[in-house]
C-alpha cells in the first residue's frame, strides 16, 4: 500500500461552535449547552452529545446546539444523524452560515459531493471570509474530480487562516495528485508543524518524497506515521 499513489484521502471539517453563551445567564437550555461544549472540548463526545440534547428539549429554537450536535455526530462517524441535525438548524436559522457549511461537509462524507458544494456556496455568501466552507467545497470538488477548482478553494482557506493545518494538508494531497511534487512536500510539512499528531500526513509527505526520489526521508516518514497509529491501509 505505501507504493501506491491513490488513494489520497481528503479531510472535511466539521466545526461546532467551541463558544459557551455564559452571557446569557443561568438559563437550563444553556447550561446543558456549555457542559456540551466542555465535554466536546475534552473528546467526550459521547456524553457531549445528550447534553445537547437536553437543551434542545429545553428550548426547540435553539440552533446552535442542533449543530453541536451535529458536528459531535458527524466526528462520531455518523453522518445521517449530523445531518438531520443541521437540517433543523437551517430550518431554524436559515442565515446561519455554520449550518451550512457543516452539512455540506456531512453531504460530503457519505458521497453526495454535489449537494455538499451547494451548502459551501451558501455557507460562502453568507459568511465570505469563513475559511472551513473553502476547505469543505475544496473537498467536495476533488470528489468529483476537479481538482484545479479545489486548489483554488484549498489556496483561499489557507489565505483565510494561515493556521489551519488541514488546508495545507488537504492542499498538500492535490498537488500530490496534480504531480506537483515539491508544492505538495512544502504544503505536508507545514500541516506537520502546525499538527504534528496527525499520523496520515507523514505517510502522504513519504509517498510525495518516494517521487522525489528521497526514500531515506520517505521511510522516516513512515515509522512516524505508524508510531502515530496511522498503519498502511488504515
Amino acid at each position: 500500500m505505501w507504493t501506491k499513489l491513490i488513494p489520497v484521502v481528503l479531510v472535511v471539517a466539521a466545526i461546532p461552535f467551541l463558544l459557551s453563551f455564559w452571557s446569557l445567564g443561568s438559563d437550563d437550555a444553556v447550561d446543558h449547552f456549555n457542559i456540551g461544549v466542555e465535554l466536546s472540548a475534552e473528546n467526550r463526545l459521547e456524553e457531549a452529545i445528550p447534553e445537547y440534547g437536553e437543551a434542545i428539549l429545553l428550548n426547540p429554537d435553539f440552533s446552535e446546539a442542533y449543530i453541536n450536535r451535529g458536528a459531535t455526530y458527524s466526528d462520531l462517524g455518523r453522518d445521517i444523524a449530523a445531518i438531520e441535525d443541521f437540517d433543523a438548524a437551517v430550518r431554524i436559522s436559515s442565515e446561519n452560515a455554520f449550518a451550512y457549511m457543516n452539512r455540506g461537509g456531512s453531504f460530503v462524507t457519505i458521497g453526495q459531493p454535489r449537494r455538499g458544494i451547494k451548502d459551501q456556496d451558501e455557507a460562502i455568501r453568507l459568511d465570505p471570509e469563513l475559511a472551513h466552507a473553502y476547505l469543505n467545497r475544496g473537498f467536495g470538488y476533488s470528489e468529483l474530480g476537479l481538482q484545479e477548482q479545489a486548489l483554488r478553494d484549498f489556496d483561499e482557506a489557507v489565505r483565510l487562516d494561515p493556521e489551519t493545518g488541514l488546508a495545507f494538508s488537504n492542499r498538500g494531497r492535490t498537488y500530490f495528485l496534480l504531480g506537483e511534487y515539491e508544492k505538495a512536500r512544502d504544503d505536508l510539512s507545514e500541516a506537520i508543524r502546525l499538527s504534528p499528531e496527525i499520523g496520515v500526513n507523514y505517510s502522504i509527505r513519504a509517498l510525495v518524497l518516494n517521487q522525489l526520489g528521497r526514500e531515506r526521508e520517505a521511510q522516516r516518514d513512515i515509522q512516524r506515521a505508524t508510531e502515530l497509529g496511522y498503519e498502511r491501509g488504515s
